[in-house]
């Protein structure tokens, strides 16, 4: 997972799929409407990892230690997944 410790300069794009007759909706973060478009194409060669099972939110995090942190976390989380998978 690639984590950009300067996180403000993305912003949250909100999509929407369809499935079994039913509308769902997921957020893309990326830097424009071209940027999430091109994300969105690649969902088609993304892979399930896991259920969620809770969020970790840190506030102020987009230039210091709290931002590290978090892409560690994040990494780790994903590198144990991969060992189920």
């Amino acid at each position: 997972m690639n984590v950009n410790n300067n996180c403000t300069e993305y912003k949250v794009w909100l999509c929407e799929y369809q499935f079994d007759g039913e509308i769902y909706g997921f957020e893309i973060p990326a830097k424009s409407l071209q940027e999430a478009r091109l994300r969105l194409q690649q969902m088609s060669q993304g892979r399930v990892l896991g259920s969620l099972e809770g969020t970790l939110e840190v506030t102020g995090a987009s230039d210091g230690w709290q931002a590290k942190l978090t892409g560690k976390i994040s990494e780790i989380v994903i590198a144990f997944l991969n060992l189920f998978s």
